[in-house]
């Protein structure tokens, strides 16, 4: 069995750089990973955008891969990453 690919998303004022080690020990596991630059981050050449279109660029990002996402980005952007996805979750009808 192939295993998945994990996606990396590093936080404010970082890029794809910060994940290199963690990289390096998923790599010696034969797990196999993505580390990205947000847009207007590191060496992205997309524009610098907002939490929405970070969201969304995680969200475009993992419809191109089988994988789970680990990131340092929480709260606000994983809501935001839900509602690009169509899983909202701010509806506490959701909550139970």
């Amino acid at each position: 069995m192939t295993a998945k690919t994990v996606l990396l998303v590093h936080g404010a004022w970082h890029g794809a750089w910060c994940y290199a080690s963690l990289q390096a020990e998923l790599d010696s596991r034969g797990i196999p990973s993505l580390a990205v630059d947000l847009p207007g981050h590191g060496t992205s050449p997309l524009p610098f955008t907002d939490l929405h279109g970070d969201a969304q660029f995680v969200a475009d990002t993992l419809a191109r891969i089988d994988g789970p996402v680990v990131t340092a980005l929480q709260g606000v952007f994983a809501e935001n990453w839900l509602e690009c996805r169509g899983e909202i979750l701010t509806d506490p009808r959701h909550w139970a």
